[in-house]
């Protein structure tokens, strides 16, 4: 194989890490702001029945 077909494999299997990688930062951020959140909701929500309803 020559060097410019090994280079653009290189090349092509970085970016395709970097999107794999990316994506999973991606979700796991996500998820975490969930987890975070969402009790905070739960506490807002909580604390104010008489004035929702």
């Amino acid at each position: 194989m020559s060097d410019a077909a090994e280079i653009i494999l290189a090349v092509g299997f970085a970016v395709a890490l970097v999107i794999v990688g990316l994506t999973v930062a991606d979700h796991i951020n996500r998820a975490q702001t969930v987890e975070l959140y969402t009790p905070y909701y739960a506490v807002r929500s909580n604390q104010y029945p008489l004035i929702e309803s």
